[in-house]
């Protein structure tokens, strides 16, 4: 399947676009995002779809305003103009925050403000399956859970990803027949970084044993979604959230029917739910809303037992009073 015939798959079944959407491409001028952003260009051209592109230079190295410009070059050939957002990230990077995690949460800051001036239905990036693979285990290594587990969504809001079925080489192997030109950002080498190590040394090391690693691995993290959506559709129905403003309180008699390994589990599915009636949170956009409460507590149904405990997510969720009734999951 060429990549015209894989973004018309997409959008049919993912994120529908009509006559008139405009689609905004988070374009970094490499390989994976020069690709997405010609192939995209292809699709909407027939359709009256406007396409647009913004590039986050994250001022991370002393090349990155000539990588910029030489992405405007790109865009330019493929009759485009490029908004590019300089953002320096070192400065902005918040105390407990990597400089990786501080780009992210920076470059879709800036993306869903260029997508909201644009008006764009959708923001697409170039994430493929060789991302995915990388991000499985990251979340492996890290001991996270079976919803972390299913790594990056095609679709997430306004964020799409249409490419997570092609890999990295088929990507190349694209731009190199199209005769496009991109840039090699050199931080994707440096090996500080917990993602780059994975990606030079770890992967090519599973990959020499087994050829099709990042195929399993976005097989699984795809396996785990499946999963995480039917385990999340049966607590619903079993646990019946009731949403208090940025709380979600459930039944503790149902709560304590239920393994306490599935306990992190059905939190995480509650916390979701509280962040949804809570809305967004400042400096973060919907999609990158806490997945984790900050705190649980035990509270009483009794208006005359005014009493409520604080505690951390843990087994110990169980041992409280028996006349306290309602446990909450505050964000």
């Amino acid at each position: 399947m060429d990549l015209e015939q894989t973004l018309e798959a997409f959008f049919r079944d993912h994120a529908p676009l009509a006559g008139g959407d405009t689609m905004l491409i988070a374009f970094s001028g490499g390989a994976d995002s020069t690709a997405l952003l010609d192939a995209m260009c292809a699709y909407a051209r027939p359709r009256a779809i406007r396409v647009a592109a913004a590039h986050i230079d994250h001022q991370l190295d002393p090349g990155s305003r000539a990588r910029a410009e030489a992405a405007k070059t790109t865009a330019a050939t493929l009759g485009l103009a490029l908004t590019i957002h300089r953002q320096n990230v070192p400065a902005q990077k918040r105390r407990s925050e990597s400089l990786e995690v501080a780009a992210r949460r920076i470059r879709y800051r800036e993306l869903e403000k260029a997508a909201s001036v644009l008006g764009a239905r959708y923001i697409a990036t170039a994430h493929h399956r060789d991302d995915q693979a990388e991000t499985v285990l990251l979340r492996l290594a890290s001991g996270h859970g079976l919803s972390a587990l299913a790594a990056v969504p095609a679709r997430r809001g306004s964020i799409v990803r249409p490419l997570l079925g092609q890999s990295r080489k088929d990507l190349l192997r694209y731009v190199r027949r199209r005769g496009l030109t991109w840039i090699e950002d050199p931080t994707n080498r440096d090996l500080t970084t917990p993602r780059n190590r994975l990606r030079h040394l770890l992967i090519p090391i599973l990959g020499a044993k087994n050829p099709d690693i990042a195929i399993r691995l976005a097989s699984l993290a795809q396996a785990a979604k499946g999963a995480n959506t039917r385990l999340t559709r049966e607590f619903d129905q079993l646990l019946a959230p009731s949403r208090e403003g940025s709380a979600v309180t459930v039944s503790r008699r149902v709560l304590e029917t239920l393994p306490t390994t599935v306990l992190p589990t059905q939190s995480s599915t509650c916390s979701g739910a509280a962040a949804v009636a809570a809305g967004p949170h400042e400096g973060l956009s919907a999609m990158q809303r806490p997945s984790w409460p900050r705190r649980l507590r035990w509270e009483s149904t009794s208006e005359a037992d005014g009493a409520s405990k604080k505690l951390e997510p843990a087994s110990s969720a169980f041992s409280k009073p028996p006349s306290l009734r309602r446990f909450s999951l505050m964000i």
